[in-house]
């Protein structure tokens, strides 16, 4: 299966959620994105009681912007719009992803923290110390 085809099964819910809802969605999504460590529980729980969104639908909606996000680090703006617009999103909700307008500013923000959480290291310098002090 495509990844593209991924997207499709949430792209009604995700056209019809209110804007707030969906800022704050992705947000979780490139906070995952950039951290896998970090719990969300309880702010899953929130949107989901907030917006009456049931609290699977909201991981799946998150998953979906994962893959969002991937698509457009990995197109050009026509590109993503092509693929966006192809999956059945519709123009208001591609022109409202805060993406579009600081493609600069996510595609620095997401490589810059994955590059610190993938360092090796690479040399350590050790000494010890055996003297015996009074």
């Amino acid at each position: 299966m495509n990844r593209v085809e991924l997207l499709k099964p949430n792209v009604c819910v995700m056209n019809d959620i209110p804007i707030e809802a969906r800022n704050t969605i992705l947000k979780i999504a490139l906070s995952q994105a950039n951290s896998s460590t970090q719990d969300n529980t309880k702010l899953l729980e929130k949107i989901s009681n907030e917006y009456n969104i049931k609290k699977s639908t909201v991981v799946e909606i998150i998953a979906s912007y994962i893959l969002i996000i991937k698509l457009f680090l990995a197109s050009n703006n026509e590109e993503f719009r092509e693929i966006m617009s192809g999956v059945g999103f519709s123009a208001s909700f591609i022109e409202e992803l805060p993406l579009l307008q600081n493609k600069a500013y996510f595609t620095n923000t997401i490589i810059q923290c994955k590059r610190k959480e993938n360092r090796n290291l690479v040399s350590l310098k050790w000494i010890i110390d055996i003297s015996l002090y009074k």
